[in-house]
């Protein structure tokens, strides 16, 4: 995964979601198992990326999220935790 972009706040940078990220409702791992909650935070923190990017709300960040991971096109996120 990318997650080392999720580092520097200040950094901004262009990435496809691969289509292996998955929100917690797509995933059919045991709930807070540790495949699981991997998979929640590693959702979380793309759509936290983009909400900051974009200065938007979580549900318009979630819906981005979906759409550019869908279509495999490259979004630009901003890191940061």
């Amino acid at each position: 995964m990318q997650l080392g972009l999720f580092d520097d706040t200040s950094s901004e940078s262009e990435v496809i979601i691969p289509k292996e990220v998955i929100s917690p409702l797509e995933s059919n791992r045991k709930i807070m198992s540790n495949p699981f909650v991997e998979e929640r935070d590693t959702f979380i923190s793309y759509v936290k990326g983009i909400q900051r990017q974009h200065n938007c709300s979580w549900h318009e960040a979630r819906k981005m999220f979906y759409a550019y991971r869908d279509k495999q096109a490259a979004i630009t996120i901003k890191g940061g935790k």
